[in-house]
């Protein structure tokens, strides 16, 4: 995607694949761990459900610091979290 912001392109990239990739495996983990989207909610500071929802989905890309919180909460270390084949 090209959004073009004072008079200046600015390219955003955005790998789909790998946030649905992503995605997945935070709920692999999430869900392997025992943990609700609820439960990762409630003890999860900060962490807001429908945003969890959207990492799951790979409809957002998520700052490195939501996924180490998600890590932390549900007892990961967060390359864990991000390391997939």
């Amino acid at each position: 995607m090209v959004k073009k912001t004072n008079s200046k392109v600015v390219d955003r990239y955005r790998d789909e694949e790998f946030l649905k990739r992503l995605g997945m495996r935070v709920k692999e983990m999430r869900v392997s761990k025992g943990y609700s989207i609820d439960r990762l909610n409630l003890e999860g500071d900060g962490l807001n459900r429908s945003s969890i929802s959207r990492i799951e989905r790979g409809l957002t890309d998520p700052q490195l610091s939501t996924l180490k919180r998600i890590a932390d909460v549900i007892g990961v270390k967060l390359i864990e979290l991000v390391s997939f084949d």
